[in-house]
């Protein structure tokens, strides 16, 4: 999905940083979410995209406003760590496909606000819908994806709910669901994207999530900056690397 995501984020004057995970002990490169496979890694990823972040605002002359984080799959899932660890880091994150890890209900605890979005779909058999409460599947003991984001809009203390059924991208595609939590702390809101029968490897694009994406970020009061007369507005931190 690289080059939509790229054509998406140049029409809207984004630039785009993809950073890479290490390898885990079984050699694939993945972020340190605590799967059992990657049991004995000592990688502090939060440390290392809250480094990033810092790097590319320097770099740059952005502020927190102008940078964003999004990931899919396994970078979905650092995505949650992110949002409840260090909220402020970002001005808004983007799950495609993410989990909430079950580990993280008592490890880590809202410390403040962050706009969050989701696309998930309902039958996704790699990051499953319902969860895994007993590690059956190998990635470790996870929420279902509703409880996951209510904990979001719990965070974020939204206190207004609406959605809408949405008619196919595409002709052959399916329908999805919006769901859309507002009126949180300072404004906050959080969107759901519900892809009906859609699976991991197709949902990005059944909803044509990287336009979803930019376009909730630019939602934001963000200020711009000229950069070698392109316009930048974000430097966006997305990796998509879990292998199925």
């Amino acid at each position: 999905q690289r080059p939509k995501l790229e054509s998406a984020a140049l029409s809207r004057g984004y630039a785009i940083c993809y950073p890479q995970g290490v390898a885990d002990p079984k050699g694939k490169n993945s972020w340190n979410v605590g799967y059992p496979s990657q049991e004995g890694m000592k990688t502090d990823d939060v440390a290392f995209m809250l480094h990033l972040s810092k790097h590319l605002c320097k770099k740059y002359g952005l502020g927190r406003d102008n940078v964003f984080l999004g990931g899919s799959s396994n970078g979905g899932e650092m995505c949650y760590i992110m949002a409840y660890s260090h909220p402020k880091a970002f001005a808004a994150i983007a799950s495609m496909a993410g989990l909430q890890m079950g580990w993280t209900l008592e490890k880590l605890h809202p410390k403040g606000s962050v706009p969050f979005m989701e696309v998930h779909a309902t039958a996704d058999k790699t990051s499953r819908w319902e969860g895994d409460p007993t590690n059956q599947y190998g990635w470790g003991v996870y929420l279902g994806v509703p409880a996951a984001v209510s904990n979001i809009v719990s965070m974020n203390k939204c206190i207004r709910y609406g959605k809408k059924l949405c008619e196919p991208c595409f002709e052959g595609g399916p329908q999805y669901i919006e769901h859309l939590y507002d009126l949180g702390t300072g404004g906050t809101e959080v969107v759901f994207y519900e892809v009906i029968g859609s699976s991991h490897r197709t949902a990005f694009k059944d909803v044509n999530a990287q336009d979803k994406m930019l376009d909730f970020f630019s939602r934001l009061n963000i200020r711009y900056f000229k950069l070698d007369s392109m316009q930048l507005t974000s430097a966006l931190a997305y990796r998509r690397n879990r292998q199925m």
